[in-house]
């Protein structure tokens, strides 16, 4: 799968979506788009596609030693992981919750989750980088 597969299944959840306008189908419209980035992420781990590591060589300019790239190598099952959460927690609010608060996570909620996930990701590959480069000097 890969981000030409994602326009096709985009357009037709819009189409049901547009003869079924029934409120809760419309709001399980980001559950669904966030449930394809969960499979892109588990197809890209299971597969070994190492998309985070792509973006990353793409976008950060710094040369990166061994330690680094092996941890940001293992970023595609960190990331399917809270896409897996975002779309159960878009869904849960979809189909459990006052629309003020589906409204609220759709809008600006899921951008602090997606936030917090990265910052706890880099903080993690800081502390996971240092101890292995202290480990290969002691070793």
């Amino acid at each position: 799968m890969n981000f030409s597969l994602l326009t096709p299944l985009f357009l037709i959840v819009l189409v049901v979506a547009y003869y079924l306008t029934d409120i809760e189908i419309i709001k399980m419209i980001p559950a669904l788009i966030s449930a394809l980035f969960f499979l892109l992420f588990l197809f890209a781990y299971l597969y070994d596609k190492k998309i985070i590591l792509k973006f990353t060589k793409k976008f950060y300019k710094k040369d990166l030693n061994q330690n680094e790239l092996e941890y940001i190598s293992s970023g595609d099952g960190y990331w399917a992981i809270v896409t897996f959460i975002n779309s159960v927690i878009q869904a849960v609010l979809a189909l459990y919750a006052e629309s003020v608060f589906w409204a609220l996570y759709i809008s600006v909620g899921w951008y602090l989750y997606f936030l917090l996930a990265l910052v706890l990701q880099v903080a993690y590959g800081k502390v996971y980088v240092i101890k292995r480069n202290k480990n290969k000097r002691e070793g």
